[in-house]
């Protein structure tokens, strides 16, 4: 233990012996039951995968307007395929809402870091511009860029791409 004392003299204050028995070490009490870990980090933003990233930079030299075709997947047996899934339908995005979904594939704040795990519905989207086109598959804010699903390339979205996403499978 150590104390301080001020004094506003320039006398010397009287300096205090040691006491002889020893000073007891301090001991925490530990808690009856162990700490909880701390919380994992929030997910933050992510740069778009590269195959998207790669597309839209090529897309970038073309001046021919954005396609986006939604289509309805079901499970992965026989018919008509769209990256694995059976495809049962395909319908054409207005041209403001393709364009908006471009844009927004640009952006870091589409993308999230971290996983989540849900039961989904697969929508498949597919984005051409020009000759060049990309195809993926949304599931509960996976992105699929692959047949190989989960087991293949893979990106997440964030709530409010996923949220998007789902808007536009309504329109």
């Amino acid at each position: 233990m150590v104390a301080l004392v001020a004094c506003r003299s320039d006398e010397p204050l009287e300096q205090l012996d040691r006491p002889n028995e020893p000073i007891p070490n301090l001991a925490w009490p530990q808690p009856a039951h162990p700490l909880p870990p701390p919380p994992p980090p929030q997910p933050g933003p992510v740069d778009p995968p590269v195959e998207i990233a790669t597309f839209l930079a090529d897309a970038a030299h073309t001046t021919a307007p954005w396609r986006v075709t939604i289509h309805e997947l079901a499970d992965r047996q026989s018919g008509r395929r769209f990256l694995g899934y059976r495809d049962q339908g395909v319908r054409v995005l207005t041209q403001s809402l393709t364009d908006e979904l471009a844009a927004r594939l640009a952006l870091a704040t589409s993308y999230t870091d971290g996983d989540v795990g849900c039961v989904g519905d697969p929508v498949g989207i597919g984005v051409a511009r020009g000759s060049l086109t990309l195809d993926f598959v949304e599931d509960c804010s996976h992105v699929y860029l692959t047949e190989q699903g989960h087991a293949g390339r893979w990106a997440l979205f964030s709530s409010e791409m996923a949220v998007f996403i789902r808007g536009l499978r309504k329109r």
